[in-house]
């Protein structure tokens, strides 16, 4: 999986590293991710998604955003299991 929050969508991002004496070298700034675990508020099942610190805030404060998400979540697990059993179905 890519370095890339769930929620906000925010991924690496390249620059430089800029000396004293204005020298530039490549470097990567890459976002505070952890992979934490949610569980959906009406269906009760658990989830994992790797989200950014800045995610966790904003879906700990308002927890409509955490309802929407889980919402997200489920709709985007349940077309990858979908893709998976046509791509199952084509091969037999």
């Amino acid at each position: 999986m890519a370095r890339q929050c769930a929620y906000t969508g925010k991924k690496t991002k390249s620059g430089h590293n800029v000396s004293h004496s204005n020298r530039k070298t490549k470097r990567t700034f890459v976002p505070n991710l952890q992979l934490k675990s949610f569980i959906d508020p009406e269906t009760g099942e658990k989830f994992y998604a790797k989200i950014s610190m800045h995610a966790l805030r904003i879906i700990t404060k308002n927890p409509r955003k955490m309802l929407d998400f889980a919402r997200a979540q489920r709709k985007k697990f349940l077309n990858r299991e979908n893709r998976l059993f046509k791509r199952f179905i084509k091969n037999s």
